[in-house]
């Protein structure tokens, strides 16, 4: 899944893994379609402030688990 920044850009760069794991977190089992638009808040541990981000779904990719399990080499995603 592709997401695209709405909200105005900081220039401080901001921890990636941090955010894709709060992201997991709070949207985890969750659902989404092609321009849905999502709220993620999440606090940076290592400069203690917290972000509000406007994100909007850009592209889903998927793929069958079955077909992945078993080991099949054509398991790949598709869009």
């Amino acid at each position: 899944m592709s997401l695209l920044l709405l909200c105005s850009a900081t220039v401080e760069p901001l921890n990636s893994d941090f955010m894709a794991r709060e992201f997991s977190m709070q949207f985890g089992g969750m659902a989404f379609t092609k321009g849905e638009l999502l709220v993620f808040q999440f606090t940076d541990p290592e400069k203690g402030k917290s972000f509000t981000l406007s994100l909007v779904v850009k592209s889903i990719d998927g793929i069958d688990l079955n077909s992945a399990a078993s080991g099949d080499e054509k398991a790949r995603p598709f869009p």
